[in-house]
Formats: C-alpha cells, sequence, structure tokens
C-alpha cells in the first residue's frame, strides 16, 4: 500500500506541479483518513465503499469541522482514487459521485488600479534588494503567475532574449512577460542575483540574502513590508496580485478563455469566478 501511496505523490509533484504546501496537505489529508480507517478496523484504503466515504462525512460533521476544511479533505480523496483508477489499481472509484458539502465563497481582496501604483512605487531604487523585489512584483502582477511558481523559477526558465517565462511545474506552461517587466528582470540578473547567490552554480531566479532560493513565507514578507510602507488599508497576500491582475483584465475586456489560459485554470469555471467576482465589485 506504501508504493501505491509514494506511486500518487510522485504523480502530483511530477505531473501535477503541485507546490510543497500543497502536497502537504493531501499527505495530512490522506494519513487522517487512514486513521479514520484504522480506527473503524479497515486496514486497506484501497478496497473501501461509498458509504465509507460518506461515514467519513458524517465523522468529520459531527467534529465540527468546518465545510470549507471537509471540502478540502474531499477533494483530496477523490484526487487519490481517480489516480487509483486511472492507474488500475482499483476497478471503480468509490468518491465518484460522493458530493463535498457546498462552501460560499469569501471575495478576495482585489487592489486597484491606484492601490497597485501606490503599492510598485515603494519598489524604486537600486538596492540589490529592491531590484529583486521589484522583479518579483511585476512579474507577479503583470502575468498573474502563482507565487508557488515564481519561487520555483530557475535561471534558466527565463529566456531573456524572447521574453518568455517556463512553468516546468505547470506542463512547461510559457507564459509572455510584458517588456517592461522583462526589462525589470534583466537589471536584477545584471546587477543583483550575481551579488546575492551563494554559489555560482546555484539555479534559483530569486534568492534570498543568504543566497539560497526564496521561500513563500520570505516573499510574503517582502509584501507585507510594501503594504506598510505603501499604507494601503487592505490585507495582501501574494496571491492578491493575482487576484488582481485577473479582475483588472476581466475589466477591462477580456473573454474569459483568454484569461483561463492566461492563469492556466483546468477548469473554466474557476475563471468564470472573477467574472462574478467583477459585476458585483
Amino acid at each position: 500500500m506504501e508504493y501505491i501511496i509514494d506511486d500518487f505523490f510522485t504523480y502530483l509533484d511530477e505531473k501535477q506541479g503541485a507546490s510543497s504546501n500543497t502536497l502537504e496537505s493531501y499527505k495530512t489529508d490522506l494519513r487522517q483518513f487512514i486513521d479514520f480507517l484504522h480506527t473503524n478496523k479497515i486496514s486497506n484504503i484501497v478496497d473501501i465503499s461509498k458509504e465509507i466515504v460518506h461515514e467519513y462525512i458524517h465523522h468529520l460533521e459531527q467534529k465540527k469541522i468546518s465545510n470549507s476544511t471537509i471540502s478540502r479533505k474531499i477533494s483530496s480523496l477523490k484526487s487519490f482514487y481517480k489516480f487509483l483508477e486511472e492507474n488500475a489499481y482499483i476497478d471503480a472509484d468509490p468518491t465518484k459521485d460522493v458530493k463535498a458539502p457546498k462552501i460560499k465563497r469569501k471575495l478576495p481582496n482585489i487592489l486597484t488600479s491606484e492601490e497597485v501604483e501606490q503599492l510598485l512605487v515603494q519598489t524604486q531604487g537600486n538596492e540589490y534588494k529592491v531590484l529583486r523585489d521589484r522583479a518579483m512584483i511585476y512579474l507577479m502582477y503583470g502575468t498573474g503567475i502563482r507565487v508557488s511558481d515564481l519561487i520555483q523559477l530557475d535561471i534558466d526558465d527565463i529566456d531573456l532574449d524572447n521574453g518568455i517565462v517556463l512553468l516546468k511545474k505547470r506542463n512547461n506552461r510559457s507564459i509572455s512577460i510584458p517588456e517592461e517587466i522583462l526589462t525589470y528582470i534583466k537589471k536584477y540578473v545584471a546587477y543583483s542575483r550575481p551579488f546575492m547567490i551563494d554559489v555560482n552554480n546555484e539555479q534559483a531566479l530569486f534568492v534570498n540574502f543568504r543566497g539560497n532560493r526564496i521561500t513563500r513565507q520570505g516573499f510574503w514578507k517582502i509584501i507585507k513590508q510594501y503594504t506598510e510602507q505603501s499604507n494601503i488599508r487592505k490585507r495582501i497576500t501574494p496571491h492578491t496580485l493575482r487576484h488582481s491582475f485577473a479582475a483588472h483584465l476581466i475589466n477591462n475586456g477580456i473573454e474569459i478563455k483568454e484569461l483561463q489560459n492566461k492563469l492556466g485554470h483546468s477548469d473554466i469555471s474557476t475563471t468564470q469566478f472573477y467574472a462574478t467576482l467583477s459585476n458585483k465589485k
């Protein structure tokens, strides 16, 4: 059974490009489900029925687990059993028609165009850190990539001559970089990164002051710092930049299908949420 679970996480990592946070969430969710099975004297996670899944949902509800958390745990199980079915480990997926509790989706914070300018203007200067921060923030807002993609970028993933960034964790999806943003990245690569890296063969595009790949937490702190400097009275996270990128394109008349391609959504209903958001704003 262990090797099947290992196969699943290898698939999530190498084929789906799941972030380290996502992988940890899946591991936690599967571990808790296995504990539930063991408590109910079920030793084989592969051979379960749909009724067992419904019992597990009822068990979570009795523990007063929020609908959003239950929904995520069921989503993890669905991904796992779909993988098992597609790879012939099981004949039928026991989670196929299982419905997760409905959750009310909260509207995310969206920056206005003026607030974006207010944030970006804080990254003026030629210090090593500022050159790096400006390149990262502009790249996120100007392309809408996820923070997990940003921190996983290697120096070879950026084609500075043709203005293209390659997202290897997203099935080698390539994105065009606007000229202004490309200028900032070139400046960082030429004048900042060489003095920040710890070793000459460092692969990470964006590094911290220890010369290592910057982390999600490190980038979040950078955003928090510039938010405080700009006096914007909103809670801004790295994902706020992605939300704002999408909402601003919707406001400027982009077609949903084109926005779906830019954001890399596999399901267009996820993209349509931004149209709803724009209407509500």
